[in-house]
């Protein structure tokens, strides 16, 4: 698996203070990860300070899965 998607899944899991391995790259963090709104922020924030990045908040809304915030990551 790719290292940033890894960093992703660990960074998810420690939000979540869960198993990495039970965090699949394709899990929504709304539907199977059952993350409000507030903690999908606090998520993004943390990985974008993790990665130096800063992803622009029009497409912070478009952030449901791991995949998802790892493509944001890689495109910022």
């Amino acid at each position: 698996m790719n290292t940033e998607l890894e960093m992703i899944r660990n960074i998810t899991a420690e939000v979540l203070q869960a198993d990495p391995a039970l965090i699949t790259p394709d899990a929504s963090f709304r539907h199977d990860l059952f993350l409000y709104s507030t903690d999908i922020q606090a998520l993004i924030l943390y990985a974008e300070t993790e990665f130096d990045v800063r992803i622009p908040d029009d497409r912070v809304t478009d952030i449901d899965s791991v995949r998802d915030l790892w493509e944001e990551i890689r495109q910022a």
